[in-house]
């Protein structure tokens, strides 16, 4: 707080009263009463000075309000990009799933033995197993990239549609979509929509391939389960699950020593896709010198990994 006069001239003003306190008017008129002077109210203004302690109390509640604000505006900082990414990876998924899910329920049947309907495949290289900790105890989640292909037919053109992850790091890549069309018969184009997918992902051959066109980055789970109309799957896909063994199956259904059957497609299928949060997935991208690393540190990431999952009615199956 300001003060109006030095100390010296507090003291004189001071010494004129009787008493010696401050504010005590002892200078009486004629008429008997107090004078307020002018040097009265200065040397009440002198002694409302702030003393050191005042001082160092009002820094220091200052200081708090300043670190408590400073916390504050950090957690709400890290709540906002957490729900940024939080909304990113959904939207991704979402995007995703739902665009398989769409070309899956446009599934068709060739009506032609010799003409894929449905395929899929996996292998070993192409799974991986997250350590997921909760607690005191630890549980794995099995992620599996499979390469889909199936058959539409819209008006008279057939169109072979297929989905494969390219990895770019161990368990995790980028999800491509192929698309192929035709106008003939399915009695006249056999299988010249399905081979060329299946050749690509043979060789690894996506990027220079006019066919396939990037989707989206980080996919580390890509999944589908078909069942008929009972809810059971085909024994080659069950046998596969519970074995953890590599297989591929293919619609039409062959007859096999386990069960005849004849179905051309499926009645349901099931659709689980997995997204890696995009700083997740640039840390993983960024270890590629190192494959045992970029491993351990993809085991670890179940955490920032996200799944989706869809149930997909088809049509166009004969019930």
């Amino acid at each position: 707080m300001k003060t109006t006069c030095h100390i010296a001239e507090c003291r004189s003003i001071r010494d004129r009263f009787s008493g010696g306190g401050p504010g005590v008017y002892t200078d009486r008129g004629q008429d008997g009463r107090r004078t307020g002077r002018p040097e009265a109210r200065a040397t009440r203004r002198c002694l409302r000075a702030l003393t050191i302690l005042e001082m160092l109390v009002a820094t220091s509640l200052l200081s708090l309000i300043v670190l408590g604000l400073t916390a504050m505006f950090i957690q709400t900082q890290k709540a906002f990009k957490l729900g940024i990414k939080q909304s990113d990876v959904t939207d991704a998924g979402r995007t995703i799933t739902e665009m398989i899910a769409h070309d899956l329920s446009q599934l068709a049947d060739a009506q032609n033995p010799g003409i894929t309907n449905l395929f899929w495949s996996w292998f070993p290289n192409n799974s991986l197993i997250q350590k997921v900790q909760t607690g005191f105890t630890t549980t794995y989640l099995t992620n599996q990239l499979e390469e889909i292909y199936f058959l539409v037919h819209t008006n008279t053109t057939w169109m072979g549609i297929g989905y494969v992850v390219v990895d770019q790091a161990p368990g995790v890549g980028s999800l491509y979509r192929y698309a192929a069309a035709t106008n003939a018969l399915p009695s006249i184009f056999t299988n010249n929509l399905f081979w060329p997918f299946f050749n690509a992902v043979a060789s690894q051959s996506y990027t220079n391939n006019t066919n396939f066109s990037l989707i989206a980055d980080g996919v580390v789970h890509l999944k589908i389960r078909t069942y008929d109309q009972n809810g059971n799957e085909p024994w080659v896909e069950t046998v596969a699950d519970n074995g953890g063994i590599p297989s591929l199956v293919t619609y039409p259904l062959a007859s096999t020593n386990y069960l005849s059957v004849s179905n051309t497609l499926p009645n349901f299928i099931e659709l689980e896709v997995g997204v890696l949060e995009p700083e997740t997935y640039q840390r993983a991208k960024s270890m590629s010198g190192n494959p045992t690393v970029q491993s351990n540190f993809m085991v670890e990431a179940a955490g920032q990994t996200h799944i989706f999952r869809q149930q997909i009615l088809v049509p166009g199956v004969v019930r």
